[in-house]
């Protein structure tokens, strides 16, 4: 072998190679995910302007546009314009204006067909697929330039077409004025009140009560309650059964209901609640019939009503409102036992329902208030193992009564502590571990801050080790996924929003299936563009059942987007040398007006900090200021009365932020009177007993926002009140 070898060498040979086979190239999968930063806006903007595009103000968008210096900007104004029927006023922007398809062609086409143009405007006005938007009006402007153009049958051809869909449709009104006719001019009245079309109307003489029906069904969903209402006067069905009978009862027991006449709304509602079964509003009718029950105290009624939600719809969503709902009810009218069947029958029959937290909350509480502290755990446990996005109030409470319930689980004496037994041996260390644990998992909560106030007072070592919560992740980018990222629909919304069309560029996300970070990145975006009131508020929503399980850097920063620093250095200001933290005050201004210093709620409160005229006017004398109602809308004035009004309440409850904030919804008169039924009692069983839901809430978002601001602001995890455990009202 060696001898062969050295002769192949020689011979200057060697043997061939076996064939390799080519190297294939193999394309990486492409990440699934992509990095988006919030939309930069499309020209510079004033924050005037950026006001004015989010309240949609068109005159006052057409005043600030009025010169524009770039082709994005001279959409905008004639876009303003167009809105307030105006487009002849700016016909010479037609060859300015820039913008995204199929938006710039319908402008354009507007302001050619104005000018007089209708030819040039068939060109521009291209029709696209019925499912994009802008289709059916670009269709009805097409149909406008072929009658002028005096092609009548084409023209008449395509309004036909668009008045075959069912109103109301985008494009339909002006279809119908164009056709003209008695019939047609009906439809515009019933279905189209506030249009164009509508107020050009030659007087109607007398609609039939199917006709203001539907016309009271647009005002009332534009919540023009009183319109409608005034619609409907002088009509009633001649029949108690069938859509537009049941469609009548609904329109006008909802109208009333949101006028606040509950007497007159359950009359208006009758029998619908059984008439109406199988109709589009049965479920909605007899839903809020039973709520509005409730709402004047007769919770026999309201249960009867609220059960046949469930046995009538057992397939809907509110089916099991229905259920926890009627055993609220049930509750409030003696029969805890009737409402613990109804309770449990919901978490039973429909353990997915969007209330089933509540209802296991509420059975927990009932069994905890008939002296049996054990099965309330029982429950309490069942409900901790929830999501909280499934519920971001009801789950944590779960875990934190849970863990009081394993160390205090007697209602007779609930400052008595349970002593070791062979069942429990060591209920303080069960109870600790498990207050510690939520305080970790969950430190946005309001339960958080009872939570840790908890293992301060049983365990001061095991409070000092609860480790600080994760920072929030430092970057501007958000995850969208790739295949949401490249939706048209997605990429015309960009183009509005950089624009500051808000409006349009809603329209457009709403068709965008947004998941994972998607509404993060959207909020974000809005808020670049100068609308960050609403998109504060629309993510205050979307929050509600999309809050992180886990508190990791990622969630941090996802929260730190919805508890923005608005107004912090005012806020300061106003707080500077009161009994109260200032995170705590913002936290309230957060809860009472959403940061929107021109808010005015139905009750009349103002401002900032929804301060009462009757309130700012008495406070106003304390700090030597003359408060009127239009002094309550200046910012400053407005965050010095409340905070004033706060440092009072801190007095009076002797630094109590649980009592504080009760006061400060319900009235501090209340609470003392609350304390004096109620006794003393610990005040996480305090807040719990509040006779007004809305009271009950209130305390603890205010709370609860106090100790978010505290994490993803201030990287505090845990607070002391530890004073507050076992009295409500410090002595």
């Amino acid at each position: 072998m060696l001898s062969l070898f050295l002769l192949l060498a020689c011979s200057g040979t060697t043997p061939e190679p076996a064939p390799q086979p080519k190297p294939q190239l193999v394309e990486p999968e492409p990440d699934p995910f992509v990095q988006r930063a919030p939309i930069a806006p499309a020209f510079e903007r004033s924050a005037e302007l950026d006001t004015a595009l989010a309240k949609q103000d068109w005159a006052r968008i057409a005043f600030l546009t009025e010169n524009p210096e770039s082709g994005a900007q001279a959409f905008v104004h004639a876009w303003a314009r167009l809105e307030l029927g105006q487009a002849s006023a700016v016909v010479d922007l037609v060859e300015q204006v820039q913008g995204p398809n199929p938006y710039v062609g319908y402008l354009k086409g507007r302001l050619l067909e104005a000018d007089g143009r209708p030819e040039d405007a068939l060109k521009v006005l291209v029709p696209n697929e019925d499912n994009e938007p802008l289709h059916r009006e670009i269709l009805a402007w097409r149909a406008t330039c072929l009658e002028q153009l005096g092609r009548v049958e084409q023209a008449k051809v395509e309004y036909e077409r668009l008045i075959a869909a069912p109103d109301p449709a985008d494009g339909s009104a002006h279809a119908l004025a164009e056709l003209g006719g008695s019939e047609n001019q009906w439809r515009i009245w019933s279905h189209y009140p506030g249009s164009a079309q509508d107020k050009a109307l030659p007087p109607m003489g007398n609609p039939t009560w199917q006709q203001a029906t539907h016309r009271a069904q647009a005002y009332m969903n534009k919540g023009m309650y009183k319109t409608a209402l005034n619609t409907l006067d002088g009509h009633a069905p001649d029949t108690n059964i069938g859509e537009e009978a049941c469609l009548f009862r609904y329109i006008k027991g909802r109208s009333l209901y949101k006028g606040n006449k509950r007497t007159d709304a359950v009359a208006a509602f009758g029998t619908g609640a059984t008439d109406c079964v199988g109709t589009q509003v049965g479920h909605k009718l007899a839903y809020l019939h039973g709520r509005t029950e409730q709402k004047r105290g007769n919770n026999r009624s309201a249960a009867r009503v609220l059960e046949t939600l469930a046995k009538n719809y057992p397939e809907h969503s509110y089916a099991d409102d229905g259920l926890v709902m009627a055993g609220e009810s049930l509750d409030l009218a003696g029969d805890t036992v009737g409402a613990q069947r109804l309770w449990a029958k919901a978490a039973q029959n429909h353990p997915n329902g969007d209330m089933i937290p509540e209802a296991l909350w509420r059975l927990a509480w009932s069994h905890y208030e008939q002296g049996n502290g054990d099965k309330a755990r029982e429950v309490a446990l069942q409900l901790a193992g929830l999501d909280p996005a499934q519920d971001h109030f009801h789950v944590p409470a779960g875990r934190y009564w849970a863990a009081r319930w394993a160390l205090y689980p007697d209602v007779t004496q609930p400052t008595q502590a349970r002593t070791k037994d062979e069942t429990h041996p060591d209920p303080q260390g069960t109870a600790v571990v498990e207050w510690s644990q939520l305080v970790q998992d969950l430190p946005w909560s309001y339960y958080a801050t009872l939570a840790s106030s908890r293992v301060a007072e049983e365990d001061p070592a095991a409070f000092a080790a609860i480790p600080a919560p994760p920072a929030p992740a430092l970057t501007e980018t958000w995850t969208l996924e790739r295949t949401q990222s490249q939706a048209p629909g997605l990429a015309r919304a960009e183009a509005l929003l950089a624009l500051g069309l808000h409006g349009l560029a809603g329209e457009e996300i709403a068709e965008v299936p947004l998941d994972g970070q998607g509404p993060l990145w959207w909020s974000a975006s809005r808020s670049a563009n100068g609308d960050w009131i609403n998109a504060h508020r629309e993510l205050r929503v979307w929050m509600r059942t999309h809050v992180p399980s886990q508190a990791t850097p990622e969630t941090a920063r996802e929260m730190a987007l919805a508890f923005p620093d608005h107004w912090l250095p005012q806020v300061k200001v106003a707080a500077d040398g009161y009994r109260f933290d200032p995170r705590y005050f913002q936290g309230l201004v957060r809860v009472e007006s959403n940061f929107d210093e021109t808010a005015v709620s139905w009750a009349g409160a103002r401002g900032l900090c929804q301060v009462m005229p009757t309130t700012g006017k008495n406070v106003g004398v304390w700090l030597g200021l003359k408060v009127g109602k239009p002094e309550l809308l200046d910012p400053e004035i407005n965050l010095a009365v409340g905070a004033r009004y706060m440092d009072y309440l801190h007095k009076l409850f002797n630094d109590s932020p649980y009592l504080s904030a009760a006061g400060y919804n319900a009235g501090e008169n209340r609470i003392l009177q609350w304390v004096r039924e109620k006794g003393n009692l610990p005040t996480d069983e305090f807040v719990e007993r509040i006779p007004f839901e809305e009271t009950r809430g209130y305390v603890k978002r205010v709370v609860g926002t106090w100790q978010t601001y505290g994490w993803v602001r201030d990287g505090s995890g845990v607070r002391d009140l530890s004073k507050y455990n076992q009295q409500a009202l410090v002595e």
